[in-house]
């Protein structure tokens, strides 16, 4: 394409671009729903549907897989599980084992936070029309791509 001093204000226009999505994603695209949970407790409640087909998992395997500590999965299952979001049960064959997994009112919320994130998609959709969307798509792809393989 070019060298790096022609490409430079086009990447750092590209570079703005995607801190914009990411920020964007954070403050106003993220799952709303009960109010009274925080970003970070409604992230958790998200991961503990997701992870292992929605079945009960260690707070170990969040903190590797999110990159945090285990004291910090610690505190807020504690805060979830203390309002009845969470419920903490013991391994069968090792009772030293705690697994962490959604109850009815976990699942209650998960649904509103769906609902409200998958209203704000189609918004967006209806924005950006068929062919805009598609082509969205395809550049996310082409984006994940290159960095699976830059990395």
């Amino acid at each position: 394409m070019g060298n790096t001093e022609t490409l430079q204000p086009l990447a750092r226009e590209l570079d703005q671009a995607l801190h914009s999505l990411m920020v964007m994603r954070r403050q106003k695209f993220s799952f709303s729903g009960d109010e009274q949970l925080s970003k970070t407790e409604k992230f958790l409640i998200m991961q503990l549907a997701t992870m292992n087909g929605g079945q009960p998992v260690m707070p170990s395997e969040i903190a590797e897989m999110r990159g945090i500590t285990l004291a910090a999965i610690t505190h807020l299952t504690n805060a979830l599980e203390k309002r009845g979001y969470v419920v903490r049960s013991a391994s069968p064959d090792d009772r030293r084992i705690a697994y962490v997994g959604l109850t009815a009112k976990g699942k209650s919320v998960l649904e509103g936070m769906k609902k409200g994130y998958f209203k704000k998609i189609y918004g967006l959709v209806e924005y950006l029309g068929e062919k805009d969307t598609n082509a969205l798509i395809s550049l996310i792809g082409k984006i994940r791509s290159y960095i699976a393989k830059a990395n």
